[in-house]
Order: C-alpha cells, then structure tokens, then sequence
C-alpha cells in the first residue's frame, strides 16, 4: 500500500512491524512504523466512477479498498513510539436471519394482548439464549439497531465470554426471554456503557427494564467498575426515562450520532428521519471525590452548569498557564466504516496536537467521508488552550463531558457536524438535559458549518 510505502523518507529506513490479533469474532491486522509522521491529505481521493480509458489515475484507491474491504479503519499517532495503522475483518457468521425461519422473525407487535402476571428471573444470560437475545433485537428493532453484533448469535457468545458484554435477560414462566439488557466493556476499562435494551410488548409495563438495570448496576460494583454511561436516542424518550429512574445524569448530546441509513454488510435497513442524535448520560458507582479541571472561556459556564446538574463538586481553573509540551502528541484516529462517523481522542498532548486534529478531521471528513466527528480533550490537564482555540476555528462545537473517560479521567467532548440536523425532532424528556441540548443548539446555529462531500 502506498501508505506503507510512504512510511519512511525516500533515502531513509525503517522497520515496519506487522502484528496480527486473531480472535473468535475478527482478525485485527497493525502496521506499525516510527517513520513520517501520518499525513492523511497525501492519501487522496479516488472514485471509481471517474476510470475509463483516457483517465487511469489511481491516486486513493489504496484507502477506497480499506474502506471497502476492511470492517473498521483505524490510524492512531504514538507521539514518540511513532503511528499505526489498524485494520478490522469480522468473521463471516451467519445473522439471526439465517438461522431462525421468517414467522420467528416477525416484529413484535405493539398492540398483544399482556401475558399473565407473573414473576420473572431476572439473571444472567445463557449459553442456549444468544439466539434468543438476538431474535429480540431483530423482532424489536429489525435493522434498524446500531450495533451490529446483536444481529450474530457468535459474536454476542464471544463478547458475552470474554467479559466484554455484561448480559442480563429476564425470563418468563415459561422460559422465553421477555427482555434483554447489557452493559459493553469493549477495551476492559472502568467504564462499560449500558444499551441492547428490549422488552417483548406482551410483558411491558411490568417494570422489567429497571429490575435489570439494576441488577447490571449491582454486577458492576462487583466487578469493582468505575461507572455506566449511555446514549439514549432522542427520536423517543422511553430510553431516557430508564436513565432517569436510575439516577444517570445528562452530560452531554452526540448531534448525528447513529446513521440514518445503516451500511452494516449483508444487512438491509430502514433509514431514519435524519442521523439519529443520542444524548450521553452518566453515573458513577463510587463515591466521587472533588476534581480539578482546567477549561476556557468559551465552555467555562456550560461545563460548571453540567457538573452541578450532577451534583458533582469540581474545581475549575483557566486553561491558561504556559505549560511545556513534548514535540510530538499522541492522537488517536479512528473512522467507523457502519456508523459513518469518527473520531479524534488526545491521548497525550504535545506540540503538534493541533496540526494532527487538523489532519485527522481532514482525512475524517473529506477523504473516509465521516458524517460526524468527535474531538475527546483531556480536562484534568492543562496546556490545550491552542488545541481548542484551533478546534473552534475548524469548525468544532460544544458536545459535553465525559466523565473518567480517559483512563479514570474526565474529557472535554467537541463534535463537527458535517450532516443537517433539525433540532425540532429532538425530543428531550427533562430540563437538565434540555438546558445542554439548547446551549449546543446556539452553537450548531452560530456556527453554521459547511458541509463536506
């Protein structure tokens, strides 16, 4: 690949070390050179429409066939330990609609009639029930459900076994999932967020969905995590009830989040209103300790308005001490192929964090074509003043607080929007996270971004 090949300096040497991670459910493939720092723009632009026998310029097609071929893209800059890039192939399992006949797949209808009352197991899943979990999310959501996983019974076994999926279904009297909830654990962090929620329309309204959160909720603390996030959809407020029940506090909104049309492989789907924006709501499972975080001006007021909100105590100081800075940064690139979107996460600043978010939104936007992309700053260290100076004047905005984010550490969101969002389908279930929806509202509007191809 060019990309390679353009490694090192022409008149210069390098290794380029090749590691391959190979798992029940993907094989990971990672470049690794300490060679040219990564420059996206050298990449270009390719499209196969354009070819024909006077035009044979193949500038790009190394990443048109990353994108094509590859289920996940990921280009992550080391700072010193120099950059890689990652590619993602998911085995080829079959979905729950190769494995079930049609009338098993029918979607629920909301108008049954309820089933008898009853008491529920409320449990971890079993081995025997991953189609089962499955069957649920295809009944409920049809292709419609953003994470592609819960569309293979293999891969929900392969999460659910290497702790990476925390599973709890609730069982009726006859041994039938009537509900699924899960927490991801995808990196093994202290952070896990909370989705795959369903409930059978026959057994609603039983209080199912909050019996099973808290038993997650339970499981967690013993697994010694640190806290729950989720993204609850603003298309509907029933998942955000859930949240509010459960003492989760808003923090924040992802404009554009989930697709309006899903691209998962072999799979057909149903588009959307628009992309779908997600709210980001948090809670802690330990007692919270006072912090201190370093935020300028123009985000001060939002972010100490968002902390009282949930009740957490924070010291906030000025971003604005002159703080000596290594050469090189360590940013972390990633496009997400299904979802359409990217993102940019500072791992470790430096003198070139600025230059390498320009170069990621550039290749995020104009090149792997990201519909959004979501810029993640260290709050508990100073020294990014410029980083977000330079992130304003590209385009970024307001998207809120992620707590403990970064290695037990909270982070400044910030989100490019490069697609049309009409905040009047919004729907917002409280005045807290009304507040945050409207104050990044003012932001979208002011900012009034221009779109990218």
């Amino acid at each position: 690949m060019t990309t390679l090949a353009g490694a090192y300096e022409p008149d210069e040497t390098g290794l380029i070390e090749v590691y391959g991670i190979i798992e029940p459910h993907a094989l990971t493939v990672s470049f690794c050179d300490r060679g040219l720092p990564f420059d996206p723009a050298t990449l270009g632009e390719f499209d196969p429409r354009r070819l024909s026998a006077r035009d044979t310029d193949l500038t790009g097609i190394e990443l048109f066939f990353m994108k094509e071929i590859a289920d996940q893209v990921c280009w992550l800059n080391h700072g010193r330990d120099g950059k890689e890039l990652r590619l993602a192939f998911f085995r080829p399992t079959p979905d729950i609609t190769e494995q079930l006949p049609a009338h098993d797949l029918s979607p629920f209808q909301p108008d049954v009639p309820p089933a008898p009352p009853q008491n529920y197991a409320i449990r971890p899943v079993q081995a025997n029930e991953f189609v089962q979990v499955a069957q649920c999310i295809y009944k409920a959501y049809g292709y419609s459900y953003p994470n592609e996983d819960m569309y293979y019974p293999e891969r929900i076994a392969t999460l659910v076994e290497s702790g990476k999926l925390i599973s709890v279904v609730a069982v009726d009297l006859h041994g039938r999932l009537a509900g699924h909830y899960a927490l991801e654990r995808f990196d093994l962090g202290a952070i896990v967020e909370s989705g795959q929620a369903v409930i059978s329309p026959e057994h609603r309204g039983r209080g199912l969905m909050g019996v099973m959160r808290t038993r997650l909720e339970a499981e967690a603390m013993r697994l010694g995590l640190d806290g729950i996030y989720s993204q609850p959809v603003t298309s509907h407020t029933r998942s955000q009830l859930v949240n509010i029940k459960n003492h989760s506090r808003p923090f924040g909104l992802s404009l554009g989040l989930v697709p309006q049309t899903l691209n998962f492989k072999r799979l057909s789907v149903e588009p959307l209103q628009q992309r779908e924006s997600c709210l980001y709501y948090y809670k802690s499972l330990k007692p919270v300790t006072s912090k201190t975080i370093y935020v300028g001006a123009p985000y001060r007021d939002i972010v100490v308005t968002i902390y009282r909100q949930a009740g957490m105590v924070v010291s906030v100081l000025p971003d604005e001490t002159a703080v000596p800075l290594p050469e090189n940064a360590s940013v972390n690139t990633q496009f997400h192929p299904s979802w359409g979107f990217g993102t940019v996460i500072i791992k470790e600043n430096g003198d070139d964090c600025a230059k390498l978010v320009k170069q990621g939104l550039f290749h995020l936007t104009m090149k792997a074509g990201a519909h959004m992309v979501y810029l993640v700053i260290p709050l508990e260290e100073q020294g990014y003043s410029r980083l977000l100076d330079t992130a304003r004047e590209l385009g970024f905005i307001f998207s809120g607080i992620a707590p403990s984010a970064l290695s037990g550490k909270d982070a400044l969101r910030l989100q490019f929007v490069n697609c049309d969002i009409d905040f009047d389908r919004l729907q917002i279930a409280e005045d807290e996270a009304r507040l945050i929806v409207d104050y990044i509202r003012r932001e979208y509007q002011a900012a009034a971004l221009p779109l990218c191809p």
